[in-house]
């Protein structure tokens, strides 16, 4: 959804500034997935695991400094392909992908797994910080429509990520420590929160964009 938002942004300004976002996301994640291979918690296709971010990066560092309305479109539909091959995975196979490219034999301390992890989840959030503070200005109001739903389905997805978490036992809750029941039953009413407030904004009619008005006179 978010993609496709970003698809009715013709400001090239805003655009631009969209793809270096990307890239900084993807630099990122690209260098603790290398960190995580140099410290020998993956083997095998986990080692060359920050290739795949690497190959996003680049692109996006190109579009940031001169790609062009087409291009940038363009590629966030390879975008849209990989982050849908990846949620899919993540969500349906996720033992398995676990399994793959982090719990291996040489792996002697596991909580290097979690720490590799946390940092992906953690520079995920920065980035949709970044973002969101981009989605809002004028230059971006086409995509106000798809980022709602996509802000909205997000935030109801983690809600639900965390409960079942916390029903199988993976999620401490209910156990009478304090930070770990504080901590999970604010990011669930955090998360419910956001996600009730994206699905019933609404986007005033003075904030579209009237597309007819970016054709400049001859």
């Amino acid at each position: 959804f978010l993609l496709v938002g970003i698809r009715e942004i013709d400001s090239i300004a805003c655009l631009r500034k969209v793809a270096g976002i990307y890239c900084l996301v993807f630099s990122f994640t690209s260098l603790v997935a290398w960190q995580a291979a140099s410290m020998q918690l993956t083997s095998g296709l986990g080692n060359q695991f920050y290739l795949v971010w690497l190959s996003m990066a680049l692109p996006y560092a190109y579009l940031s400094a001169a790609g062009t309305r087409v291009s940038i479109h363009q590629f966030t539909k390879l975008h849209g392909a990989v982050a849908a091959a990846a949620g899919l995975g993540g969500l349906l196979l996720s033992r398995t992908l676990n399994h793959m490219l982090y719990l291996t034999p040489r792996a002697q301390n596991k909580t290097g797994n979690y720490d590799t992890v946390s940092r992906y989840y953690g520079i995920l959030i920065c980035g949709m910080s970044l973002l969101t503070h981009c989605l809002v200005s004028k230059d971006a109001a086409a995509a106000y429509p798809a980022a709602r739903r996509a802000f909205a389905a997000m935030f109801a997805g983690s809600a639900l990520a965390l409960c079942t978490a916390i029903w199988k036992g993976f999620a401490k809750f209910g156990t009478g420590e304090f930070l770990p029941d504080l901590a999970s039953s604010s990011s669930i009413v955090m998360f419910l929160g956001l996600s009730i407030l994206y699905s019933t904004a609404r986007v005033e009619r003075s904030v579209k964009v009237d597309k007819t008005s970016l054709v400049q006179p001859p």
